[in-house]
């Protein structure tokens, strides 16, 4: 029998998402029955819902689809008629957890889909709540991983940071000054840490017990990250997520704990100025270089 999962199968390119925090525990039977009170349908093209099959149901994850219908303009040119296809972001519910996670980090499909959507029917059932990293978290993270040798905790490093931003970026960075090996040791993104002072968008790698999580974070909580050859199948993707999310919030709850003291704002300080050394250093040597030619 052919599921829904190989119908619309998300998060086929990559796991990107957007992580909420919402008031309460959700058990199937709930959720399946306020969906349905939203409900699509693929063979009638009616936007909705598509409840009649879980897309997961794990006992760990329960997850549901929610599917619109756009036109495919290109197969349109071909036929001479509106052809419509479905664009659809999945819902993942986490047992004893209180969270739910949706599988895009569109920008417009959350201010718009999700938003005005789906949550339609989720804030029938909790509240969600959009989570959301600030700048100088990002920044924090540059540090601890050039500074601190890269240490969180006994468990947590931050192995690498290949990427960051200082200005309005989607997941993709884009406009992100970006190395193979340490981006801070590039004099764009020194002069970036000492001038701005803050990162918008980071591409970084954490090792969680000597297993490596790569992905793209931008402040406002949209994470786009691949998918590692051991996640096999949609199962294994929501767990994926779902770790990601849950060792980010380690890390926000440790640097929370840093940035309420009065050495962060010292650190900070001198984090900037020695990266302006090194900066003008580098313009310094530069600068001799042209002269001597």
């Amino acid at each position: 029998m052919t599921s829904i999962a190989d119908i619309i199968p998300l998060w086929s390119k990559g796991i990107n998402f957007k992580a909420y925090s919402i008031d309460k525990n959700l058990e199937y039977d709930q959720i399946e029955k306020t969906l349905k009170q939203f409900n699509g349908n693929l063979k009638e093209q009616k936007e909705g819902w598509l409840t009649d099959y879980p897309y997961i149901n794990d006992g760990k994850t329960i997850s549901f689809v929610y599917t619109r219908f756009v036109n495919d303009s290109k197969a349109s040119r071909v036929v001479n008629y509106n052809v419509q296809v479905p664009d659809s972001v999945g819902c993942y519910f986490y047992k004893d957890k209180k969270i739910l996670i949706v599988s895009t980090a569109s920008d417009s499909k959350i201010n718009g889909l999700v938003r005005k959507k789906m949550f339609s029917a989720i804030n029938i059932l909790a509240e969600p709540k959009s989570v959301e990293y600030s700048t100088d978290f990002l920044f924090w993270l540059a540090y601890k991983h050039d500074i601190e040798g890269m240490k969180i905790t006994n468990h947590l490093k931050v192995e690498s940071v290949k990427a960051i931003s200082s200005e309005f970026e989607k997941t993709n960075l884009s406009g992100a000054v970006s190395s193979n090996s340490n981006v801070t040791d590039h004099i764009q993104a020194q002069i970036m840490l000492a001038i701005y002072g803050f990162v918008n968008g980071a591409e970084v790698t954490f090792n969680h017990k000597d297993a490596k999580y790569s992905f793209k974070i931008s402040a406002d909580g949209r994470i786009s990250a691949g998918i590692p050859s051991t996640v096999e199948n949609k199962e294994d993707k929501a767990q994926f997520a779902l770790m990601i999310h849950s060792i980010l919030q380690e890390t926000y709850k440790i640097y929370e704990m840093d940035k309420d003291s009065v050495k962060w704002e010292e650190k900070k300080k001198h984090y900037r100025c020695n990266k302006l050394d090194k900066c003008s250093k580098s313009i310094q040597d530069f600068k001799k270089q042209m002269m001597n030619n």
